[in-house]
């Protein structure tokens, strides 16, 4: 009888140890599951201000303002950008002048493509067939001038006759100065002294910031600034000397921040850097430390990046909240204990399944004050991270 209870209490603790075994190795307890997670050194500015350079323009006449470009469009230096019209102009006449203008536009375009129609058999066949497919787009734009253009150009190829853009566009040109002449006795026409992108709205703060000023400003002198809203100008009528529209650099502008001195002093001008707005959903652009300026009496120093590519929300916005991000790390995150080494080199122990394995990696960074890594797997590693399931955290 006691033998039968022995043997029974070894049975049971065997089936134990043998449930208990197969559990721990299959869902160990000092494990943790393989997760990417990205880390970043930043700094944050939620008041940072734009600096770009920028031309306001001026009408010298009051009347009728007319603009060539739209909001937000590039121009080129020297072009036309708008046109003040002495005297009350209609809407009609205006939007007439429009049209034509689009014409233009549109006829300027097509010359990069193709100079002349010729009588040519295939040819002719061909470009009849281009013309066809841009009907459409025209008309869900419902834009009948241009759908006219469309049909009279085809009229012209089956005929045989030989029409240019080129001629088409001193016609188009001749039809706007006689519709010009008709509906006002003399005009001021406004040019583009740089290329850049067109605005119709300014902030007052374009001659209080400038590129060329960058390296004369503080903290405190960028703090003090009063933003204003920025207003739009003269939609139709404008007086002589007022505001007409404005010329913003596309191509490099600025970012002023207050970043705190122990951070900054850690980097020098010309390290690369990225910029993320947070109130543009999060939109991120590449740039470089242009200027660092001196110590505050609160322990800041105002950091100027210099941004050489076009971004829209740099033409949308005087002051926004941006983080200046130094390094980003993004990897596996583990425990600092979690770190082994033997005559490979580092590694982790991971599991895929109930099998474990030794993946090799590198450390990206380290938080030695939370006590954790961020690693990746080594090159030419056969066990990869991203391939496990779980990493042993502690000795079994």
């Amino acid at each position: 009888m006691v033998k039968k209870i022995v043997l029974g209490i070894f049975i049971a603790a065997a089936l134990f140890f043998t449930i208990w075994g197969v559990n721990y190795v299959t869902s160990p307890l000092n494990s943790v599951d393989v997760a990417t997670e990205t880390v970043e050194h930043l700094v944050s500015d939620e008041s940072a201000v734009i600096i770009r350079e920028e031309q306001v323009y001026y009408s010298d006449i009051s009347g009728t303002l007319y603009n060539n470009a739209s909001d937000g469009e590039r121009v080129a230096k020297d072009s036309l950008i708008s046109t003040v019209f002495s005297g009350v102009i209609s809407d009609e006449n205006l939007n007439e002048l429009r049209m034509i203008d689009k014409e233009i536009a549109r006829r300027r375009a097509n010359q990069s493509e193709s100079t002349i129609y010729t009588a040519d058999g295939a040819d002719i066949e061909s470009k009849i067939a281009g013309i066809i497919r841009d009907i459409a787009p025209a008309g869900e734009e419902n834009d009948i001038m241009r759908i006219s253009d469309y049909k009279e150009d085809i009229n012209n190829l089956r005929s045989g006759v030989e029409i240019s853009d080129e001629e088409v566009l001193d016609s188009l040109m001749l039809e706007k100065e006689t519709v010009e002449n008709r509906i006002s006795t003399s005009k001021s026409e406004i040019t583009a002294g740089m290329s850049g992108i067109f605005m119709t709205y300014i902030d007052g703060l374009e001659s209080a910031l400038k590129p060329e000023d960058i390296e004369t400003y503080t903290v405190n002198s960028i703090k003090s600034l009063v933003i204003p809203e920025a207003r739009r100008l003269a939609d139709k009528t404008v007086e002589e000397g007022g505001a007409v529209c404005k010329i913003a650099n596309n191509h490099i502008w600025y970012a002023a921040m207050a970043v705190p001195t122990a951070e900054i002093d850690m980097h020098e001008v010309g390290d690369a850097v990225t910029l993320r707005f947070n109130s543009i959903g999060g939109q991120t652009v590449q740039g470089e430390i242009y200027f660092i300026s001196e110590n505050d009496e609160n322990g800041s120093k105002l950091a100027v990046v210099r941004c050489p590519s076009y971004f829209e929300g740099a033409f949308s916005y005087r002051s926004t909240d941006i983080d200046m991000i130094f390094e980003s790390y993004t990897g596996v995150r583990v425990p600092i204990y979690a770190i082994r080494s033997d005559d490979g080199g580092q590694y982790v122990a991971a599991m895929t399944g109930s099998t474990e394995y030794k993946c090799y990696c590198d450390i990206l960074y380290t938080d030695t004050e939370n006590e954790f890594v961020i690693i990746q797997s080594s090159d030419g590693a056969e066990a990869q991270l991203e391939d496990m399931d779980r990493i042993i955290i502690g000795e079994r």
